[in-house]
């Protein structure tokens, strides 16, 4: 769902989006026609605060600048008002809000309701130049302040409160120097949960930050949709890009929000962006391209380009049974330089990541072309000679050249450019496209990151920054157990009787500040004698330990987490007795520096349970492996873990509590309005269903679930790639594989469903309307919708249906 749909979904009393093009009046886009007035001239349409600029506009506030709205919009002491801005100062008073007496400010970089003649400021900080949402959440007097999603605070006794004036004080003052995307207004408390769904659309998160972290000079992520016809960069350099004969909208290709794609023709298809000084000479001293694609050939002229800039250019080549290769281009003064991969590893109509990292600045250096995350063989087919052709004056193609002869054939998404060499990076993008929670991991740069997604094998694969692969032993991939709601994972398994993980040492794992977090399955019940291994950093021998976490055998300490300094022990139980048998849960162990000693603060499930300050020094650092498991490598028999573990992580830093909380969310995202599970009564003798979901106005498949013999079943949209763009009603159609065709002189009720006796010509399924009998011979039945007398029978057309017999449920709103 979108920002805009879910702030409407809240039933605000008003909601203006700043949207506005050009004169005095802020459109409300409640429904309930309480327009703003702009005063003061402020700078209409501006780019976009939300997540990509399609989604609307902002406007730029400053001194002498207002928008004036209704008094008398909120009338009883609960209330929510809510802001999407971008401070440029963060200095004295400035007012986001006012009633004449009183008012919601900036005060500082505090959020703060003024009342009683006082500020009654947030605890955290709205960030100078960082987008922000801010709501004041006002429940009978007691208010909360949430900064990005995270409560930032609360005060006491306030009172009704309905602006009249916003952005400045009641007849000016105090106005605030901030570029303005959206206010809305509500005579409710909006919950936090709704809160979380809010930010997680307006803002980047995941594979947007993944991308970032590599300062980007350009970042098309080419989700547009409806008829726009610019190609937004959301790099910061605004290098925005035309489209020319794409279709939008396309199948998402990163698995969170917007992660849309353009589908090129290879033909005409082109996306143009004018050259800019971001853009030039990218490759000098080194540099990467790269983008998400989903080819369906090798396009026209069997070149087809992903990225052409004139001089350099990133193709797809070679179609040979469903394969091709990647080739890569850098014109030189003498002689160019070609290359392209040696095998055939591109898979043609799979999703994908093209990324090439090269270095023009000597003609020995070769380029580094990654497919789907991995370096891959290249082939030599023209060696450079001379100096390399500069780009300055050559416009940027996404799917195209500048000649218009090598169209992309298939869909691409997210075309990024970058004046720096990456590596590692290449094996994080590609994983952050196909996973939420490895995108939000990945974006907080882990040293080391083990998600145990592999199908098989003993090589566990590190995402971390330092690639250190652990190996297993005797303990197995594939486990259908999950901590994940949102996508398709598996785990590790451990059996309890010899099973572990050793990850070898590094020295980047040896920090001042640090984090561990991991997932894993209490176990049914509480171990009865040894403590059961978790993850652990400890010596061969003696009890020194790097960090630790178990699942206990003591008295009231399900979980616990701690680690040892040279002379003492120290442990954060962060779950009691209560965990066995709970499943899966989110662990984080945040260790800090705090003077001569170490702050330990312990998560559970993104809360912070419990925190301690060492007395004896600093946590030990030892080159001592990590394992995952087991207590230490003399552990004994009853020291191993059984149980399920996955997305084991180490961050070189200490992570805020907001951040955990991000981790947390992505990696168990799943509102509960995406999951839907009931039952179907059925008269048709089957016990082979499935439950299908559409959405209801395209009638375009989202993803289908298993429905056993029963009848009962259970779908949960969050295992679909890019669930959230299914807005509005989604159709729940239950789909036997057995069952009736139309067929002549039969009788049939209200209610029934039939589908054409020759479904080779008509896939549609058709709803009993009026109850009869049908006709001596079939009729031509309706396939606009409309409806059919088929004897004394009437029909009406529910539109196609892939399987023989469908019956429909019903409709769910989110």
């Amino acid at each position: 769902m979108s920002f805009n749909s879910l702030v409407l979904a809240d039933s605000p009393i008003i909601n203006l989006r700043h949207e506005d093009v050009s004169g005095t009046t802020s459109n409300d886009s409640s429904g309930n026609a309480n327009d703003g007035t702009y005063v003061g001239t402020p700078t209409l349409n501006q780019r976009s605060l939300l997540f990509l600029p399609y989604q609307g506009k902002s406007a730029v506030m400053g001194v002498g600048k207002r928008v004036t709205i209704p008094a008398g919009l909120i009338t009883t002491d609960t209330y929510t008002y809510e802001f999407l801005i971008k401070p440029t100062s963060v200095t004295g008073a400035q007012c986001l809000a006012h009633d004449g007496t009183n008012g919601i400010y900036l005060n500082g970089d505090k959020l703060s309701l003024y009342y009683s003649a006082t500020h009654h400021d947030s605890t955290d900080a709205v960030v100078i130049n960082e987008v922000s949402l801010l709501q004041v959440v006002v429940t009978a007097g007691a208010v909360e302040y949430f900064i990005n999603r995270v409560s930032a605070g609360t005060a006491a006794s306030a009172p009704t409160f309905s602006a009249t004036t916003l952005y400045a004080e009641d007849g000016a003052g105090a106005e605030i120097a901030a570029s303005v995307c959206e206010f809305a207004a509500y005579t409710t408390a909006v919950l936090a949960s709704k809160i979380r769904l809010r930010y997680y659309d307006a803002f980047a998160v995941g594979f947007r930050k993944v991308l970032a972290n590599l300062t980007l000079s350009g970042h098309w992520p080419l989700a547009e949709i409806g008829a726009e016809t610019t190609a937004f960069d959301v790099s910061g350099n605004a290098n925005d890009g035309t489209f020319s004969n794409v279709v939008l909208d396309k199948t998402n290709m990163v698995h969170q929000q917007q992660g849309r794609s353009v589908l090129f023709n290879g033909v005409t298809s082109d996306v143009a962006i004018i050259d800019t000084a971001a853009i030039q000479n990218i490759f000098d001293g080194g540099g990467c391209a790269g983008a998400l694609l989903n080819a369906s050939s090798d396009g026209e002229g069997a070149a087809g380009r992903v990225l052409d800039k004139n001089v350099w250019h990133i193709a797809v080549v070679g179609q040979v049974g469903g394969l091709a290769k990647i080739k890569f281009t850098q014109l030189f003064d003498t002689t160019d330089g070609v290359w392209q991969s040696t095998a055939f590893d591109l898979t043609l109509g799979a999703d994908g990541c093209v990324l090439v990292n090269y270095d023009n600045s000597n003609v020995a250096n070769d380029p580094v072309i990654y497919i789907d995350g991995l370096s891959v063989a290249l082939t030599e087919t023209s060696t450079p000679v001379g100096t390399r052709t500069t780009d300055v004056g050559s416009d940027l193609h996404i799917g195209n050249n500048a000649a218009g002869s090598s169209t992309f054939a298939g869909r691409l998404s997210n075309a990024f450019t970058a004046d720096a060499i990456v590596a590692y990076q290449a094996l994080q993008i590609n994983e952050s496209m196909r996973s939420r929670a490895a995108a939000e991991i990945i974006s907080h740069d882990p040293t080391g990151y083990w998600r145990g997604n592999e199908p098989s094998g003993s090589n566990l694969i590190d995402y971390g920054s330092e690639g250190n692969n652990g190996t297993l032993s005797n303990a197995t991939f594939g486990n259908a157990a999950t901590p994940l709601s949102n996508e398709l994972q598996t785990s590790i398994d451990f059996d309890g009787a010899g099973d572990f993980v050793s990850i070898p040492h590094v020295a980047a794992y040896n920090q001042n500040e640090q984090t561990l977090i991991f997932n894993s399955v209490a176990p049914i019940t509480k171990p009865a004698v040894d403590s059961k291994g978790l993850v652990y950093k400890a010596a061969t021998t003696g009890f020194v330990q790097d960090f630790n976490s178990r699942y206990s055998k003591t008295l009231a300490e399900g979980l616990s987490m701690g680690g040892t300094t040279a002379s003492a022990s120290y442990k954060i139980i962060t779950a009691d007795d209560s965990i066995f048998g709970q499943g899966w849960s989110f662990s984080a162990l945040v260790k800090t520096q705090n003077a001569a000693n170490d702050d330990l603060l312990g998560y559970l499930d993104g809360v912070l349970i419990d925190q301690l300050t060492t007395s004896t020094g600093h946590l030990t650092q030892g080159s001592n492996a990590i394992e995952f498991g087991r207590i230490a490598s003399n552990s004994n028999s009853g020291r191993y873990y059984d149980g399920q573990m996955a997305e084991v992580a180490l961050f070189s830093l200490a992570l805020s509590a907001a951040v955990v909380l991000d981790i947390f969310e992505m990696l168990s995202y799943s509102p509960i309005s995406f999951g839907v599970t009931g039952s179907i009564t059925e008269s048709l003798s089957a016990t082979d269903f499935f439950v299908r979901a559409s959405q209801l106005d395209t009638g375009a498949v989202i993803g289908e679930a298993v429905m056993q013999g029963d009848n009962t079943y259970s779908l949960d949209f969050g295992l679909i790639p890019g669930y959230e763009a299914y807005v509005d009603e989604v159709l729940i159609t239950a789909l036997p594989k057995t069952g009736k065709r139309r067929l002549n002189s039969m009788a049939y009720s209200i209610g029934d469903y039939y589908i054409p006796a020759d479904v080779t010509t008509n896939d549609h399924i058709y709803k009993v309307t009026v109850a009869g009998t049908t006709a001596a011979s079939e009729p031509t039945l309706d396939i606009i919708g409309g409806t059919t007398v088929d004897g004394t029978v009437t029909v009406q057309d529910m539109g196609v249906t892939p399987t023989p017999q469908t019956q429909i449920d019903y409709a769910f709103n989110f």
